[in-house]
């Protein structure tokens, strides 16, 4: 935690290497980090830094403008502000932020052909933050669009809608049916997976097994194993 604080820029961003002069805070790399800040509290493994923590929330919650001050975001898409503010709006939900308004506004100026589908599950995330006029109605239009996204077989889903889906089940066996070697894509796809099959764990096997299994084989006792 020393050297990431000693990595921070003075407007409370983050870097993809050191802090250096003659660089800038990625903005992508800073609400990244906030979202690593906001685990680690979350699981209680280390103290985090008031100082450093709410700089780099301050950064978070001025991200558009962070954006627009970096010489070459001119080159960047829509698509891509607007899937990076939806992110910046997850992490401030995770640091138990009221940006459910931000949500409904971002959504209602992107629309979904400015949101890439990885943004619409943060603003999902926004949205129940808080309260606001229209939240419950954003959030079905939201659901409904990423139903008709879904890639279904037998066995596995592509994402998910809710955790009281059977689809939730199969998303996570198609997470874990698409690791090679044990491990995803990059350090980003490991990060993203491992929180969620966490969380699918917590919501759907909070249960502590304690049970004994016999094992019979036609009319013979094989044997049992006693679970805890």
């Amino acid at each position: 935690m020393n050297v990431l604080k000693g990595r921070q820029y003075s407007n409370g961003g983050f870097g993809y290497w050191t802090h250096r002069n003659d660089s800038y805070a990625d903005p992508y790399m800073s609400v990244h980090v906030a979202h690593c800040l906001a685990v680690v509290m979350d699981k209680k493994v280390l103290d985090v830094n008031a100082n450093m923590l709410s700089n780099a929330l301050k950064y978070v919650e001025n991200i558009e403008s962070e954006i627009d001050q970096l010489s070459y975001s001119k080159y960047w898409s829509e698509k891509t502000r607007c899937s990076l503010m939806s992110y910046a709006l997850y992490v401030r939900a995770k640091h138990h932020r009221n940006v459910a308004e931000e949500a409904s506004k971002l959504f209602k100026r992107s629309g979904f052909d400015k949101l890439s589908l990885e943004a619409l599950g943060w603003l999902l995330v926004a949205l129940s933050s808080g309260e606001n006029s229209n939240k419950h109605q954003t959030i079905e239009i939201i659901y409904k669009h990423l139903k008709g996204k879904v890639s279904e077989t037998g066995e596995t889903a592509n994402f998910i809608t809710s955790y009281e889906s059977t689809l939730c089940t199969k998303l996570c066996k198609g997470l874990q049916a698409h690791k090679v070697k044990g491990a995803w894509k990059s350090t980003q796809e490991n990060c993203f997976v491992l929180i969620a099959l966490d969380k699918y764990f917590h919501m759907k096997e909070k249960d502590i097994p304690e049970f004994v299994a016999n094992i019979w084989l036609d009319n013979d006792y094989c044997g049992q194993h006693e679970y805890k």
